[in-house]
């Protein structure tokens, strides 16, 4: 795919995310320890929602999610990142903890409540209860179906249906 890129929006290949020389894993890895099991995701894999879904369904109880958002330095970009981890906690129905490594990290619950331990830019730790679940979403059972139904009503939202019960009469 990094192909199209080089040939649409040359800039792009100077991004390390879309790089040749990187190799995609196979399935996901989870952490089983004597308090749950973990499922890991690493800094842009959160903006991705069957990243965390695939880790849910393997039975990841709680979400971690280590990242590196000193590229969006004085950018909304940051926020926008982090933003993404209470997407993935609600879809998915987990905890998610979050550590980035120029601040903004923190704990955001199953229902998309973040409690920030740490500032941007500060230094700094916290300490969080963090609950650990195993119920399944509406998400995690259907994956894309609801969205891509939605998205279908809306393209076929303005076809003229009332042009096609009754046509106009010549004459």
């Amino acid at each position: 795919m990094a192909w199209l890129f080089e040939r649409l929006i040359p800039a792009l290949t100077e991004i390390s995310m879309l790089s040749r020389n990187t190799t995609p894993g196979e399935g996901t890895e989870l952490f089983y320890t004597e308090k749950g099991t973990f499922g890991g995701l690493i800094c842009f894999d959160s903006i991705y929602p069957a990243l965390a879904r695939a880790s849910v369904k393997d039975g990841a109880e709680l979400i971690l999610l280590s990242t590196d958002d000193s590229w969006f330095d004085g950018s909304f970009a940051k926020s926008l990142h982090f933003r993404h981890a209470v997407l993935r906690a609600v879809e998915n129905g987990r905890s998610v903890v979050r550590t980035g490594n120029t601040g903004l990290s923190g704990v955001i619950d199953a229902y998309g409540n973040a409690q920030i331990l740490v500032e941007s830019d500060e230094i700094g730790h916290g300490i969080a209860t963090v609950e650990l679940r195993n119920a399944t979403t509406v998400y995690n059972a259907t994956g894309e179906f609801f969205p891509l139904l939605l998205l279908g009503f809306l393209i076929l939202l303005p076809f003229p249906w009332e042009k096609m019960k009754h046509p106009k009469k010549k004459g």
